[in-house]
């Protein structure tokens, strides 16, 4: 089973348009950083089924670290670009292996269905209208404000 999910992890990344360098070492990892959304939200469940196959594909190293290396070439040392390209993918895969979650469980695909009780039960009014939003519909637009967030954070730790 570990070949078929290789194969089918090398194929998707082999396939996928990268995006170009980039004037600025953000424009490289929010490109890197959507790209990779994009493949997760176009192929549901792949985090979850592909799990510990993502850290040993060969294709995925390769990507991994030429966004390591594009990032040194903007200024980075080879230190700051693999935490800054680590915590960006990682914050994407996450988001969308969440994503994944609520789908497949807590608020299934049917947009009209009711957040689960725990949920009602324990949030506030409006961040209970935040996170339900942001767990359906919204989740671009979530995903998009964390990884602002991200960006914006690791500008700050640079001293840029």
């Amino acid at each position: 089973m570990d070949d078929l999910i290789d194969v089918g992890l090398s194929w998707l990344i082999r396939r996928t348009a990268w995006p170009a360098e980039g004037e600025n070492w953000r424009e490289v990892l929010e490109g890197t950083a959507w790209t990779v959304w994009g493949i997760l939200r176009d192929n549901p469940g792949l985090t979850l089924a592909a799990g510990n196959r993502l850290f040993v594909n060969d294709e995925l190293m390769v990507a991994f670290n030429e966004l390591c290396l594009a990032l040194t070439r903007h200024g980075f040392s080879i230190g700051e670009a693999t935490l800054a390209a680590d915590f960006v993918l990682d914050l994407t895969f996450d988001s969308m292996l969440t994503h994944d979650f609520l789908v497949a469980g807590t608020l299934g695909s049917d947009p009209g269905r009711e957040p689960p009780r725990a949920w009602t039960a324990n949030l506030d009014p409006r961040v209970l209208e935040i996170i339900t939003d942001a767990a359906g519909d919204g989740h671009q637009r979530w995903f998009a404000g964390k990884l602002g967030l991200a960006l914006d954070g690791i500008e700050h730790q640079r001293g840029a």
